[in-house]
């Protein structure tokens, strides 16, 4: 099974679809996955993280949706800025930096306080460029909502490989009573 294919099974066990990219089913695992004392949420961000993806929830189309990697709505508009932070984030140095090859550029962000609603994905038009929302938060401020968004390069959400450190140092005891294909 590929690693698109695991997730999928997964998610549809949960009674959720998920929205993968192709890369995830170009090759097999190759490997045993254990899914061990971990939710769902927690393996499915496991096993996108082994191609450096993040997964996003999609509340916006009803129902139990997940997005593995930064969606692409086909969305794009003016934002309007009511304040703005712009920064060399951190995720560059957590991501190994110049010394595994990533650029300083790529992980330049722009944290906008808006009254505008973005979902993860549209693409805002500021400051004369076109610029992701890679990330949102809301707030109440004064009796509306003020969200602030985090405009990045698509890089900027590169996801750390994540592990189960519950599953560390396991033996599985037992005996193998049937096996199919992938599945023991």
């Amino acid at each position: 099974m590929t690693c698109g294919q695991i997730i999928r099974k997964a998610a549809e066990e949960s009674g959720m679809t998920v929205l993968c990219p192709e890369e995830l089913d170009r090759k097999p695992v190759g490997f045993p996955v254990i899914q061990y004392r971990e939710t769902d949420w927690e393996f499915i961000r496991r096993l996108a993280s082994w191609s450096g993806l993040p997964v996003y929830p999609e509340p916006t189309m009803g129902g139990g949706k997940l997005c593995v990697g930064l969606p692409e709505t086909g969305t794009a508009r003016p934002m309007s800025c009511l304040s703005y932070t712009a920064r060399m984030d951190r995720k560059f140095y957590q991501a190994g930096g110049e010394q595994e090859g990533r650029e300083r550029r790529q992980y330049r962000t722009c944290e906008v306080r808006s009254l505008d609603l973005f979902r993860v994905g549209d693409l805002a038009e500021w400051e004369g460029k076109q610029l992701p929302v890679c990330a949102r938060e809301v707030h109440m401020q004064g009796g509306h909502l003020e969200f602030t968004y985090v405009l990045a390069d698509r890089s900027w959400t590169w996801q750390r490989r994540l592990g189960n450190p519950k599953i560390s140092g396991m033996s599985l005891l037992g005996t193998v009573k049937k096996c199919a294909g992938e599945t023991v």
